[in-house]
């Protein structure tokens, strides 16, 4: 027992608070995500109670969906990463711990992930709820309470969907390609059957009785919502019961199958017949972008979690171009009515999908998931400066291609005129560059080269987490400052970005490059 709670200390506090290379940073990266988490729950919590406060369970069902769907598509993902493929395997079973001592670490650092991603948007939520309509000592106490096993039925469900993907895929040939598009079919699913339940909620009177019908789909969180606001005992017992027994088996099934598959896994797909063959000769920057490339594209997290604005990009503008809907033609009728405003419509297409492609950052952690072999790649014969273009071209790649491919459609859509196509390519590129080497900037600056599996780095890292906020933030205000001033905004801040450009390009060069020489 004294070896488990070690094992799970030891992952906590490097899940937690190691930043950079052995050192632990003085504000855990996990505390900056809670407390933003929190604050924005509080916020939109109180801002939909207000706006629906004629119907009080709304914001109750509403997060609870919310949040049972969250922790069932980051389970899918996250148990793929974080129960099998650690990279401290080997380490693990060599050490003079019991195969049970390891099996319940994985399982219970899992869960705290599992937990913490509803905890800060479900409670702060119910205890709104509880303020608003004035719920006595008990309300607040069964908020809590039935909170522990509100999460496990969803997390339990998509951890063994996640352990049959492994299952299925480990030892394969193309065994990640297959785990990679067996996850985004599932996922391609979720979403639908996401959006119909949406629908078919609607809006208006009567949307809370609508929303509890829909919860009856997620069983966790009908009884979670039923048992805390009406206090059923039927349903609390339900939901202690049910989670309580799901997760006792989730345990036996993951302790038969975590040696087998990790070793498959390990292992990997060994060619029968192997045989010599030629290398291709290639220059330094393309072998270096040819690993980033595999390396991005093997691993699914990293591919989700970089990936998911621009698919919705694609998918959006598709649905534009080829479906007629009132908006697509009221647009169309206000531009030929007002020619004054077509310049303010094709800037503010321009808008908002440079800022959908700055949620797309792979160099926020790229520098970190080269983990123990960085040394090798500072030993190779390449120049700091080709490393960081191929990192940035690779990330301007996966932003530039969807996002021209979208606004080329939507110029044809709406039949807007040469300039849009100019200043939106311009706008996109210096943008996109800006991205890129903002992140590597911040990933020089807040390393994380100790880690077990890659998922930390992608997901719970400080770089990781700086990356995403910090261009997501900037991108709000940059869409508030348009909305609020006048058509010449969009080339200030086009001027902005090319300007920024060149202070990064400066850093990277000076600041950058010495400090990857003395990572270690």
């Amino acid at each position: 027992m004294k070896r488990m709670f070690i094992l799970t200390r030891t992952q906590l506090l490097n899940l937690f608070f190691q930043s950079r290379s052995g050192k632990k940073s003085k504000i855990p990266p996990i505390a900056i995500s809670c407390l933003v988490m929190f604050g924005l729950s509080l916020y939109y919590s109180w801002l939909f109670a207000d706006m629906m406060e004629t119907e009080t369970n709304v914001v109750p069902y509403m997060v609870s969906i919310l949040g049972t769907v969250i922790i069932f598509m980051s389970g899918v993902s996250g148990a793929q990463g974080m129960l099998f493929g650690f990279k401290d395997y080997d380490s693990l079973m060599s050490l003079p711990v019991t195969e049970r001592d390891i099996v319940t670490s994985k399982i219970i650092v899992y869960s705290i992930m599992q937990y913490l991603y509803s905890f800060f948007l479900v409670i702060p939520a119910m205890l709104i709820h509880g303020y608003r309509i004035g719920g006595d000592v008990f309300y607040y106490i069964r908020a809590i309470l039935c909170f522990l096993p509100f999460p496990l039925l969803p997390m339990v469900l998509s951890a063994l969907i996640g352990i049959a993907f492994q299952k299925l895929t480990a030892g394969k040939r193309y065994g990640k390609l297959l785990q990679n598009g067996m996850t985004i079919a599932f996922f391609i699913l979720v979403y639908y059957f996401s959006f119909s339940m949406g629908s078919a909620a609607g809006s208006g009177e009567g949307k809370g009785l609508r929303l509890g019908g829909l919860a009856s789909f997620l069983p966790s969180a009908k009884w979670y919502v039923e048992g805390v606001i009406n206090g059923g005992l039927m349903n609390i017992l339900l939901l202690f019961g049910v989670g309580i027994a799901v997760y006792i088996l989730f345990i036996l099934i993951y302790s038969r199958t975590i040696i087998r598959v990790n070793a498959q896994t390990m292992q990997g797909y060994h060619v029968a017949n192997f045989r010599l063959k030629k290398a291709k000769r290639t220059s330094s920057l393309g072998a270096l972008m040819r690993q980033e490339w595999q390396r991005y594209f093997n691993n699914f997290t990293y591919f989700m979690n970089t990936s998911v604005g621009m698919i919705i990009l694609m998918v959006m503008s598709v649905y534009v171009i080829f479906i007629d809907n009132p908006i697509k033609d009221m647009i169309i009728q206000l531009m030929a009515e007002q020619g004054d405003v077509v310049a303010r419509i094709w800037q503010t297409f321009i808008l908002v999908i440079a800022c959908v492609g700055s949620m797309t950052c792979t160099t926020g952690v790229s520098i970190s998931l080269e983990g123990k072999s960085l040394w090798i790649l500072k030993s190779i014969p390449a120049d700091v400066k080709e490393i960081f273009l191929a990192k940035i071209l690779i990330n301007l790649m996966l932003i530039m291609v969807p996002s021209t491919l979208s606004l080329i459609g939507l110029g044809i859509a709406f039949h807007l005129p040469l300039l849009y196509y100019l200043s939106g390519i311009l706008m996109l590129a210096v943008s996109a560059l800006f991205i890129s080497m903002l992140g590597l900037l911040i990933n020089l600056r807040f390393p994380k080269l100790e880690f077990d599996r890659e998922v930390v780095v992608i997901k719970q890292s400080l770089s990781a987490f700086l990356s995403i906020m910090i261009p997501m933030f900037l991108a709000i205000g940059i869409m508030v400052l348009f909305f609020m001033t006048g058509m010449n905004t969009f080339y200030w801040i086009l001027a902005f970005f090319v300007a920024a450009d060149l202070i990064l390009v400066f850093l990277l060069l000076k600041y950058g490059t010495e400090r990857f020489r003395k990572l270690a």
